[in-house]
């Protein structure tokens, strides 16, 4: 990957960086070892013009034999260590050529005295070339150390200037990873703090981010990890929100199924128990009247019987839709069970509720005096109490069924008040 690319082009930058290092330590090394060695050349080479001068004077004072010989030996051993520094030196030909030629002159000299000896005659002609070759020994001498110096100036500030540029160039160089790592560091540290902050927004459960997954790197397949695992969250949470809803629906539905009756719609018994408990309290807490009916439908046996269940369970829907349209808002409407209804009249007295009870055997009558299917009317019997301070749930049930029975052993087609 990227990264591990990156990283190894650095591990190698750093490795050459140490290498040019090594490098330019050698050279200081060597640098310092030519200069070492340049003093020891300037130093045997004055030391050999040093003896031919010394020699020289023996041999013009007392014509020593030995010194006789070391003069041109002592010359030629300075010219060979000077000739050293002169190996890589072109610009200092000339003056190598001068001293090489005054050690020529001074040679010519020594042999010209040598010649003359002794002679009484010739005590001038001698006197002077001594003094001559004197002269040009001294003047060889100078020339000599200032070449030597000349050399020794020049390759220092050669040398000088290439280790400085070597010192330079290694000094650039190191830079090159320290930058590269900085850069490399920013890069990472840029690119994770992309990444915490999307975190960050995933973990509050913003799910419609997006990562940066372009890079072909670490980063990216993170962030493509991070992409995939949002998708599959988002796909997890939108199937969570569906099965809730559907539980919802599915709770909802048996909820309905457990409080209604499944044939005609309206509150079952066991919600008109509950139903009723709810608007006793309430009355109780207010002090408002409350009324209970309930009706029964007069020989609903026989229906089923003559026309059979289907028409009989058409019947009891029809009977809760006309019911439904003679009531208020407010009333509770439930099947109690069979042909067998019951209405909760909120806020209402007897004498109200009794009125009602008319009203709906009157909706009743209208709707099944002329039915299609029935060859014969059908009527409905009603028993009505209202709630005493005193009653119970099951009180107040026995009593409005105590009503309906004694409507339908009366005669049935009729309204029975239960007051006590």
């Amino acid at each position: 990957m990227r990264i591990r690319k990156q990283l190894r082009t650095m591990a190698l930058v750093i490795s050459l960086n140490l290498m040019l290092i090594i490098i330019g330590l050698v050279a200081i090394t060597r640098f310092s070892a030519e200069n070492v060695s340049q003093q020891n050349i300037i130093r045997a080479a004055e030391t050999h013009l040093q003896q031919a001068l010394t020699s020289a004077y023996l041999v013009i004072q007392y014509h020593d034999a030995t010194a006789d010989r070391d003069v041109s030996f002592e010359l030629n051993q300075a010219r060979t260590e000077l000739n050293k520094l002169f190996i890589e030196s072109d610009s200092l030909d000339s003056l190598l050529a001068a001293i090489e030629s005054r050690i020529l002159v001074v040679q010519k000299l020594y042999d010209r005295v040598l010649s003359l000896g002794n002679v009484t005659t010739e005590g001038v002609a001698v006197s002077h070339l001594e003094d001559k070759m004197i002269s040009e020994l001294n003047i060889l001498m100078e020339d000599s150390l200032t070449l030597a110096q000349s050399v020794t100036l020049q390759r220092q500030e050669a040398l000088t200037q290439q280790l400085t540029l070597l010192l330079v160039a290694i000094f650039l160089l190191a830079l090159v990873p320290i930058v590269f790592n900085l850069l490399l560091a920013q890069r990472f540290a840029n690119r994770l703090k992309a990444l915490v902050r999307s975190t960050q927004k995933i973990s509050q459960g913003k799910l419609d981010i997006r990562v940066d997954s372009e890079a072909d790197d670490e980063f990216g397949l993170i962030g493509q990890s991070i992409n995939h695992m949002l998708n599959s969250l988002k796909t997890l949470t939108y199937s969570k929100a569906e099965l809730e809803d559907i539980v919802r629906q599915r709770t909802e539905e048996l909820n309905h199924q457990a409080m209604h009756d499944s044939l005609t719609g309206v509150l079952n018994r066991r919600a008109l128990t509950t139903r009723l408990d709810e608007e006793v309290q309430r009355s109780r807490r207010h002090n408002h009247p409350l009324t209970l009916l309930f009706l029964d439908l007069d020989h609903f046996k026989q229906v089923n019987d003559h026309y059979g269940h289907a028409v009989g369970d058409q019947i009891l829907q029809e009977t809760c839709q006309a019911l439904t349209e003679c009531i208020r808002e407010s009333d509770v409407l439930a099947r109690y069970g069979g042909e067998e209804f019951a209405i909760i009249l909120t806020d209402t007295t007897l004498e109200a509720g009794h009125e009602l009870a008319e009203r709906l055997q009157e909706c009743f009558s209208t709707r099944f005096s002329r039915h299609a299917i029935l060859e014969k009317p059908l009527t409905m019997s009603v028993g009505l109490t209202s709630l005493f301070p005193t009653d119970t749930l099951t009180q107040l049930f026995t009593r409005a069924d105590t009503a309906l029975y004694d409507a339908k052993n009366s005669g049935r087609n009729r309204i029975v008040i239960a007051q006590d």
